[in-house]
């Protein structure tokens, strides 16, 4: 819970989601909405921090889904 909100994490790490079993041809992104899908009166904050091998690129990306 964060600030009297319940939060829900989709990953914890730069990882993909499947379970298993799963057809790892389906993207891990089609894995992570059902999940949020499955979470009545959901709203889908995205926040991503790109990577760059050349330390003078960066730059980070977020958006907000409801």
């Amino acid at each position: 819970m964060v600030s009297g909100i319940n939060s829900y994490m989709t990953r914890t790490g730069d990882y993909l989601v499947y379970s298993n079993g799963d057809d790892t041809n389906r993207s891990d992104l089609y894995n992570r909405m059902d999940y949020i899908n499955s979470i009545d009166n959901s709203v889908l904050i995205s926040i991503h921090q790109n990577h760059f091998d050349d330390a003078s690129e960066w730059g980070d990306a977020g958006m907000v889904l409801s």
